[in-house]
């Protein structure tokens, strides 16, 4: 992704920016070992946790499924931001840096993480929750970018208060009316009642 940022010309590449990219991981393993008590006990941790994923009922019931799974997650749980961060993927261009930059994240990410056996979680998509919204407001401002100025700021403000009220009603519905700890699709959809 960062060498998306030279050929996109988005943004400049500097040595801190290197040295964060390189040092921040660092630091995570680093804390890591430190949890586990060592070397040898975090690579036996990982080692258990692979093994026993793919011999876990709950793993292999939950966590694996079609290259689309995450999108039928997401579109359960937020639909209007999913379609909307979609539509936006039909506007990007060349000229749009930053949504180029983004929808290149989301994409390269997304085929990362649609691979992983027996690991897919909606939890793990967190990371596409900034990229995809900054999507999403992008889009309704070119949507509304021909209307006069003060409408525009009217529209947009209702629109992103409507989205902020059904993510609010949507956590409501699915983590605390539901009680929903593990966003797995069958729970999700229960939740909607789509299914029993």
């Amino acid at each position: 992704i960062l060498l998306a940022c030279s050929w996109l010309k988005f943004g400049r590449l500097t040595w801190p920016l290197y040295a964060l990219t390189i040092a921040a991981p660092v630091v995570a393993v680093f804390v890591l070992l430190v949890a586990a008590g060592g070397v040898t006990q975090l690579i036996d941790v990982y080692r258990v946790n692979v093994q026993k994923s793919v011999l876990s009922a709950y793993a292999l019931k939950t966590g694996d499924g079609p290259w689309h799974r995450y999108l039928v997650d997401m579109l359960l749980i937020e639909p209007a931001i999913l379609l909307l961060a979609v539509g936006a993927l039909f506007r990007v261009s060349v000229k749009e840096k930053a949504a180029l930059y983004l929808s290149l994240f989301v994409g390269l990410s997304y085929l990362v993480m649609c691979q992983v056996r027996y690991g897919m979680n909606l939890r793990y998509a967190n990371i596409w929750d900034m990229p995809l919204r900054w999507l999403v407001f992008w889009n309704i401002m070119g949507l509304t970018s021909s209307l006069p100025s003060r409408s525009r700021v009217i529209l947009v403000s209702g629109v992103v208060a409507s989205l902020c009220l059904m993510g609010w009603l949507e956590y409501h519905l699915f983590f605390v009316q539901a009680g929903i700890y593990d966003p797995i699709p069958s729970y999700l959809g229960r939740a909607l009642d789509i299914f029993k």
